[in-house]
């Protein structure tokens, strides 16, 4: 049920202060000590992800790969960051403890997709989605503390999904048995744009780690599908899901993911880092699709991003979409944010970093939960509805928020914004 955001008590905090202050503050003092305060299962490992608006426990406490493997990711992110003084890296180890001992197949390699609290399976299948996180976590954590034998698990996940999942040269198959075999049904080797986004980001965490050449060509042939796959002119992605070769199903709506083209825009850009490339081979490309996103899917009166909308056209405008399209999730202003600051990186176009001003206006003042910590999940497009109070779930926790905020600080400081203020004459970078 949607509740008026006025509802909600929400302490007074100094929206003039300068953006950078403002990220570090909700990163240090709002959205990393609610995860670690509220969701650590202190007495069988790992993370309790079910949260409620204040954070308290909603009595749901299975444990889904993909949020276990975010929150390691987090923490140890966040140690990496130069957060070392408030046990994250711990709080990353026993995650990866739990990860490891707990929802790995001993018998025939892979992490469970679901297991009970104590780790007891429920849902042995293995997707290739939840593989790639725990591969992303796994890389970042051995980054952060030396670990071999958390790298030497993602580089053994790695060969599982390459010899187990890979479909020749048209990228990955969506999710396989428990012993690596298809699914049954013609949806067997069905694809989806979203899968293989964060497949991205676990091999370009990998290789950036390891170097190994078998990471790095693995990273190049996946970033060259995924150039090579867009389904529009306009240079953006169809979501859903498509048939084995990445062409529409007959039953999708023709829609896409604004928050998906984004995040893969900057994600482009930095395994095109990790490989060695220039800036310039993909930066057209990433700016096409963060245009296409600020033209046809941002709220140019209050800022924010639509969850998704038409191939082309505005948002608004769409008449044949499910009703939530126009719905502000959490994980789409993320990315948004990290998109338009790195495109004023690449450009020094001041139209991103305006933009950038506005949609942390709105983050700030609409979408962050001041009060109780976290974000909110989502908002209806004018702002003055929260649809959905819970701060966790099987897919919700700290990733695309708390990755945001780290890499919006560090941003603003390569660029010597620290003082920047939205709608105040720019000092830095012109």
């Amino acid at each position: 049920m949607a509740v008026t955001l006025l509802s909600c008590t929400r302490q007074r905090i100094d929206s003039s202060s300068s953006v950078l202050k403002r990220v570090q503050m909700d990163l240090r003092s709002e959205l990393l000590p609610f995860w670690a305060e509220k969701a650590v299962d202190r007495e069988y490992g790992g993370f309790i992800t079910h949260l409620d608006a204040n954070g308290g426990r909603t009595g749901v406490s299975d444990k889904y790969l993909v949020t276990q493997a975010r929150l390691v990711w987090v923490f140890a992110a966040a140690h990496r960051h130069g957060i070392t003084d408030r046990g994250y890296l711990d709080i990353a180890r026993q995650g990866v403890n739990f990860l490891l001992d707990q929802m790995w197949d001993e018998e025939l390699g892979g992490f469970f997709w679901c297991v009970r609290r104590n780790g007891e399976p429920i849902d042995m299948t293995k997707s290739t989605y939840g593989q790639s996180c725990a591969i992303y976590a796994l890389a970042e954590y051995a980054a952060a503390s030396g670990d071999a034998r958390a790298l030497e698990c993602a580089a053994r996940v790695f060969e599982l999904l390459e010899q187990n999942a890979r479909d020749g040269d048209l990228g990955y198959r969506e999710k396989s048995l428990r012993n690596w075999q298809p699914i049954a049904g013609p949806e067997a080797y069905d694809k989806t744009f979203d899968t293989h986004v964060h497949l991205l980001e676990a091999y370009t965490a990998l290789a950036d780690v390891t170097r190994n050449p078998k990471h790095c060509d693995a990273l190049g042939r996946l970033v060259r599908l995924l150039v090579e796959v867009r389904q529009d002119p306009a240079g953006v992605y169809r979501g859903g899901t498509l048939d084995r070769q990445w062409k529409p199903l007959p039953a999708d709506v023709a829609r896409t993911f604004y928050g998906l083209n984004v995040e893969f825009a900057w994600l482009l850009m930095d395994a095109s880092r990790v490989l060695g490339e220039p800036p310039e081979k993909y930066r057209d490309i990433a700016l096409k699709m963060i245009d296409h996103a600020l033209e046809y899917g941002f709220d140019a009166d209050r800022a924010g991003l639509a969850l998704y909308g038409p191939m082309n056209g505005r948002v608004e405008a769409a008449t044949n979409l499910p009703s939530n399209w126009m719905t502000k999730e959490w994980w789409p202003q993320a990315e948004l944010l990290v998109a338009l600051v790195e495109a004023y990186r690449w450009t020094g176009d001041r139209k991103y970093l305006d933009a950038f001003g506005k949609q942390f206006d709105w983050v700030w003042n609409r979408q962050i939960d001041h009060a109780c910590g976290d974000w909110f999940t989502d908002i209806s497009w004018k702002g003055d509805m929260v649809f959905h109070r819970n701060k966790g779930s099987e897919r919700k926790c700290a990733y695309h928020n708390g990755r945001a905020l780290m890499c919006i600080e560090k941003a603003l400081k390569d660029l010597g914004l620290e003082d920047y203020r939205v709608g105040a004459p720019l000092v830095g970078r012109q």
